[in-house]
């Protein structure tokens, strides 16, 4: 049985963070800062587009996580 997509993308994204500690620590930094400014700037989303900016900041914190958190989940993989 092959692999999911997901766990292509951790393994891939894990490699990416062991590539250059340093880049990755900054890079984690950046997106921590852009997740905030797109959080904010949404509040001022037309209500109509309200639901498309709440699942996109939704989506994107799911992706800081998985980039913070990304030590965790590699090792859950390999077990």
């Amino acid at each position: 049985m092959g692999n999911s997509p997901r766990e292509e993308y951790i393994r891939a994204l894990y490699d990416l963070s062991k590539g250059d500690p340093a880049r990755w620590a900054t890079f984690i930094e950046a997106f921590k800062v852009f997740t905030l400014f797109e959080y904010e700037r949404s509040l001022s989303t037309p209500s109509g587009e309200a639901h498309i900016a709440l699942g996109m900041n939704r989506r994107m914190r799911d992706l800081r996580d998985d980039f913070i958190h990304i030590e965790n989940l590699a090792d859950k993989l390999r077990k």
